[in-house]
Parts: structure tokens; C-alpha cells; sequence
């Protein structure tokens, strides 16, 4: 049994924990409430351009639950919404369980997010200005292009880094073939 979806949490710790998740029973189609209650899908949302459709879950249970202050604030009980992207969420939480996988993720911190958060706060990408997918494209392209020239320039302004590049330079001309010259018969 995963432990995935909003909990109904009073779990070991004894205090309102909205955030934590309860078990979500894919195959029953149904959350499970530290209490053993089952929450069932009560109505569904069907989505528009503002917001994601969702199926809602609840239960009768929680008006007569003991622990109900420590589960929920809502006088309805806890209700959790699921929406269409959760299934992707719940697989990778389970696979971020596998230290293999912790410990790509820790690398991609190390290599990815700081361009991410260059892009952000030093270039000011904070969101895109263009409309359609072409523009956003076009916009996306021109900020790349300017993150990688400021790292080439940062690169071939250092010493080590003037050094490497020409290092580059020497490899790739060892991998063209050289032209021989053919004598002909004549």
C-alpha cells in the first residue's frame, strides 16, 4: 500500500498535518484515512481553462470521527481532491524512494537548476512575454542563446579555460581524417 494523496493525519505525530497524504488505493479507486474509513469519490469536476478537472473524495465517517479536530478544519470532513496528474506524481514519489534515483536527482541539482535559476533572476525569465507557441519558442531560444554565450565568454576569459578550449580545438582536428596525396598512375 502506497502512502500517497492528502492524509487525514493524526499518523504518529499526534498534530494537524494537512499536507501529509493518505494511502491511495488505486485499484479500489478510493483513499483510506489513518482511521481505516474510506474516502469515496463523491462528485468529479469536469475542468475549464482556468483550472484542471478533479475527482473529489469524502466520507460519511468523518461528522462521527473522534480524531475529525486533528484530521481536518472543514466542518464537511476531509475531502481530497485528485486530479489527473497525480498518477504521474504518485510514481515519482515512488521511484524518488530508490537511492539510485535520489542520487541522480541531487546531480541534476547540481547541473540543471542553476540555469534554470539564471534564467530566472539574472535574465528575468520569470515568464514568457510572447503569445502563441512560436513566440514563447522564439523567446525561449534567445535567452539559451544568451546563457550559453555568457558561459562561453566566462570560460574563455579564464586562464584553464583558454587552455581547454584550444584542447577542444586540438581533439576535434585529430578526429578529421587527413587527406593523403594520391600519386596517379600514368
Amino acid at each position: 500500500m502506497r502512502t500517497t494523496g492528502k492524509q487525514c493525519c493524526l499518523a504518529a505525530t499526534g498534530v494537524y498535518q494537512p499536507s501529509l497524504r493518505s494511502p491511495w488505493l488505486a485499484a479500489q479507486d478510493h483513499y483510506r484515512c489513518p482511521q481505516g474509513e474510506i474516502l469515496t469519490c463523491q462528485s468529479r469536476y469536469k475542468g475549464n481553462a482556468a483550472s484542471p478537472a478533479y475527482r473529489l473524495y469524502a466520507s460519511e465517517a468523518c461528522g462521527r470521527c473522534s480524531h475529525k479536530d486533528q484530521c481536518t478544519r472543514s466542518a464537511k470532513g476531509r475531502r481530497i481532491k485528485r486530479y489527473a496528474s497525480d498518477g504521474a506524481k504518485d510514481a515519482l514519489r515512488q521511484k524518488m524512494q530508490q537511492p539510485a534515483a535520489r542520487e541522480h536527482y541531487v546531480k541534476r541539482q547540481g547541473m540543471v537548476e542553476p540555469v534554470f535559476s539564471h534564467l530566472r533572476y539574472q535574465q528575468g525569465l520569470n515568464r514568457f512575454r510572447r503569445k502563441g507557441l512560436a513566440g514563447v519558442r522564439v523567446e525561449f531560444s534567445l535567452h539559451a542563446l544568451a546563457y550559453n554565450l555568457s558561459r562561453a565568454v566566462a570560460l574563455f576569459s579564464s586562464s584553464t579555460g583558454r587552455y581547454l578550449v584550444f584542447f577542444r580545438i586540438l581533439t576535434r582536428l585529430r578526429r578529421i581524417p587527413r587527406v593523403t596525396s594520391v600519386s596517379s598512375a600514368s
